[in-house]
């Protein structure tokens, strides 16, 4: 982990550890023996700030979502504890650099970590700027600034976020991906709907007016899996997102798509067109390359 400043490294060392087994882990294991560590239950989260962004004239509502986004991403990943802003002592009017922060105020909380950000709206381009600071040191992140479309916000922040998790884990967040689901729209239909992992934006992927069920990505993510009873046999399809379904398995009995290698490509399949239910491996056209 790249941790800046000594109490966030704390923090986080503290999160990776799960709160406790550092001392067991330094006890040296006498030849022959094992040495099992147990570690405390749950881990600590990294204690960080999100107060409103800087709204200029005319900005609010395009603020109040980025916030909204923002805040959501960072609950969800699982490495923060967002601080209840109703507690903030510094005044809203701060600004967000440096130099204008007083930080006495947001450690006075209990705040490690501190997210800042300002939004303008001129004509149809929406700007936004985001600041991060572990105590009190500026990281100088990707993606720290947007200039475009108000449909691009959302997107924007969530690339703010993953460089975000990133910069305390190593690795990207995964805002802004997408997720495939059943929905029950009646008695005996069941569609495919995609959306963001948040739930916003969800759509119908598929409309075939049957039960279509268990949705996997394809290889590259552009494309969609799932079983459908269209043609009253649990049979495997291939999708397209916004593009036309094509049956590949419609042998007898179960066509479910469990899983998709993302370097071949290849499907691993549950099959039962022999009496005994099996997994497999099928290209993408539906040919049987193995049994498993």
């Amino acid at each position: 982990m790249a941790v800046a400043g000594a109490m966030g490294a704390a923090a986080l060392a503290a999160a990776a550890a799960g709160g406790g087994a550092a001392a067991a882990a330094d006890a040296p294991a006498r030849p022959g023996e094992v040495t099992i560590v147990i570690a405390g239950p749950g881990k600590k989260l990294f204690p960080i700030a999100v107060p409103d962004l800087r709204a200029a004239a005319g900005a609010d509502k395009t603020s109040g979502e980025a916030l909204g986004v923002l805040r959501n991403d960072l609950d969800v990943s699982g490495y923060f504890k967002l601080l209840d802003p109703k507690g903030f002592l510094a005044p809203p009017a701060e600004g967000i650099e440096a130099e204008e922060i007083d930080f006495e105020k947001w450690f006075a909380v209990g705040a490690q970590g501190l997210i800042k950000g300002s939004v303008k709206v001129e004509g149809d381009t929406v700007k936004l700027e985001f600041r991060l600071f572990v105590d009190a040191k500026p990281i100088k992140i990707p993606k720290r600034s947007y200039a475009g479309p108000a449909a691009g916000v959302r997107d924007a922040v969530h690339d703010f976020c993953n460089e975000v998790v990133r910069y305390f884990t190593g690795e990207p967040g995964i805002f802004g991906s997408k997720i495939a689901f059943t929905r029950t729209l009646a008695k005996g239909r069941k569609e495919i709907f995609v959306s963001e992992m948040d739930g916003h934006g969800a759509y119908a992927a598929t409309s075939a007016g049957s039960i279509s069920i268990l949705p996997a990505w394809a290889k590259g993510g552009g494309r969609l899996l799932f079983t459908s009873f269209l043609d009253k046999n649990p049979d495997l399809w291939l999708k397209p997102l916004g593009g036309t379904a094509k049956k590949i398995s419609a042998k007898p009995g179960l066509n479910v798509a469990s899983d998709v290698s993302p370097a071949s490509g290849l499907i691993a399949a549950t099959l039962s067109f022999d009496g005994d239910t099996e997994i497999c491996l099928l290209d993408d056209g539906g040919k049987l390359v193995k049994r498993l």
